[in-house]
Order: C-alpha cells, then structure tokens, then sequence
C-alpha cells in the first residue's frame, strides 16, 4: 500500500460516497488521512438559477450541506460536487437582491461549463413557465449528454409545444446516463414524450419513472417491460413505476400469488390505497400500491429487496 502514488488515492478518494470515506478513515493506513481529508472538505451544493423578465440575466444562488451562501471564488472541484441545479420562478423584486447575476452570454461561456463540470449524480429540476427559448436552448445545450446528470424532474406550466419538443430532444440525448425521470404540469404533454418515456424505461440505467399529476398514462407494454426486466435481474433493486394506468390492474392477478394487503380505513395523504405483495423471484418482491385520487387512479410498481430493507 505505501507503494501506490498518493496522487492515486486523492483520485480514488474523490468520487466515493461520504459513507465510503467514514469507512476508510477508521482503516489507520495512508488512506486514513487522505479519505479524512476529503471527508472535512466535501460540499454537497444546490444551485438555483433564475432569469429576470427581460430574460437577459441570470442570476445564481449556489447553497452548501447547511443551506449558506457560497461564492465561486470558493468552490474547489476536488471536494465540491453540485447535486441539484434547480430553475425556478421568480418572485417579484427577489432578482434584483440576488448576489450573483451574469449576462446570458457570460453564462452560457463559462458559469455553464462550471457548474457541468462540479456536477455529480446530479438532479435536474424545471419549473418552466415563460422562459425565453434563448435561455433554454442555452441550458439544455449545455448539459446535453452531461454524465453526472442522472435525474431530471420538469413541470410544465405553459403548455408550449416549442418547449416540449426542445425538453424531448434533451431527454433522448441523456438517455445513456438518465436513472431517475418525474414528469408533472397542469397543461398536456405531447404525444411524442410518450415514446421518449418508454424508450427511457428500457435503457440500461432506468431506476426510477414518474407521470403522477400528468396526462401520461402507463400503458400495459410499460409495466410489462418493468416485471421482464425485474424477472431477468435487469433492473434496480429499489427501481420503481409511478403513474396512472389505461389498463384493468387485474390483468396482472398471476402475478398475484403471495398476499394481499387491504385497509379500507387508511389514509395516505387523505387517500384511501391498497397493496399488493407479488413474489417474483427468490430475493425480491414487486410492490404494487394502489392510490385512489379525485383525479383518478395512481399504481406504485416498486421493487422490494428485504436484504436492503
């Protein structure tokens, strides 16, 4: 071990988990130190961004582990690592307070690049509503085929078939590296997101959909597709489905075969919702959560490992 360059372990040190780092600061050798060093070190950042009405300036909030400010000049990418960068609205007069605004061209140039390189795992959230396409086109080509961006969450106020169709260009070409997808809005998703959705569900890294609160539905191929993938072992163990279904749930009932979990009286968020345990393999189970809603009905299909439990 006192062998191996210390340049090769700081590398190895900065992409574990903070668990991994704990673990290896008990372990009383070089990696010790090292592993301490980045664990003191290590920021976990959310950044929101913000465009002022004209929709010439951007302005950036970047917030660590315990929700203060942090300045560009201080952030060190060996031990910083941007977990969500969220778009918000913004409130009126809350532009003009912000610390940090920068002209579109300076963000597109170099606060970009930035934050792409400082992400990790990182969570994309998208509140759109009104925003000139400038800025999105922008955004969305900045963080096209991103590795670290490994979940996107939109809501989708406006309806705008010139947003939607920019959005379903942006998810086709982060489909290598996308796990987690949650679509919402008050207004209808196009027809052709159904085909980026699906095609989302059977690529490698898919851990996570969600349509609740959309005109999405889950037809009986998606969840179909979900159950194979889980009978071959092809899926996360914590992988899940979440939305309302075009299809009786009945048409599954051979899947049905360990029990059945009904309270008629309980509440989840005021709604009323029943279980059903699936075995399908030796280790894990398929969960299926049934939750009536005044809009409808949603299903959970989601993977069960006791082991992780």
């Amino acid at each position: 071990m006192n062998s191996v360059p210390a340049a090769f372990l700081d590398a190895v040190c900065s992409q574990l988990e903070s668990k991994d780092l704990e673990n290896l600061e008990n372990t009383n050798d070089r990696w010790s130190s090292i592993a301490a060093m980045h664990g003191n070190q290590r920021r976990e950042l959310l950044v929101y961004l913000f465009v002022n009405d004209e929709g010439t300036q951007v302005g950036i909030e970047i917030l660590d582990d315990y929700g203060s400010e942090c300045t560009f000049s201080s952030l060190q990418p060996k031990y910083d690592r941007i977990e969500t960068i969220e778009l918000g609205l913004c409130v009126m007069g809350y532009f003009n307070n912000l610390s940090k605004k920068t002209s579109l061209k300076c963000f597109e140039k170099k606060i970009l690049p930035l934050l792409r390189s400082l992400a990790f795992e990182c969570g994309l959230r998208l509140e759109w509503q009104g925003f000139l396409p400038n800025f999105r086109d922008i955004l969305f080509n900045g963080l096209r085929g991103c590795s670290q961006l490994t979940k996107i969450y939109c809501v989708d106020y406006d309806g705008c078939a010139e947003f939607t169709e920019s959005f379903a260009e942006f998810i086709q070409s982060n489909l290598g590296q996308l796990e987690h997808l949650a679509l919402y809005g008050s207004y209808k998703w196009p027809d052709v997101m159904k085909m980026h959705v699906t095609s989302f569900l059977r690529s490698p890294n898919f851990e996570g959909l969600s349509l609740s609160d959309s005109n999405l539905t889950l037809d009986f191929d998606m969840v179909s597709c979900f159950v194979e993938r889980f009978l071959k072992g092809d899926i996360a163990y914590y992988a899940y489905l979440h939305g309302e279904p075009t299809f009786p749930l009945d048409q599954f009932d051979y899947l049905f075969v360990d029990e059945q979990r009904k309270n008629s009286d309980a509440i989840l968020l005021k709604r009323h919702y029943t279980e059903t345990s699936t075995v399908t393999n030796s280790k894990s189970q398929v969960i299926v959560k049934t939750v009536r809603t005044v809009r409808g009905t949603d299903v959970w299909f989601k993977i069960h490992n006791p082991s992780y439990s």
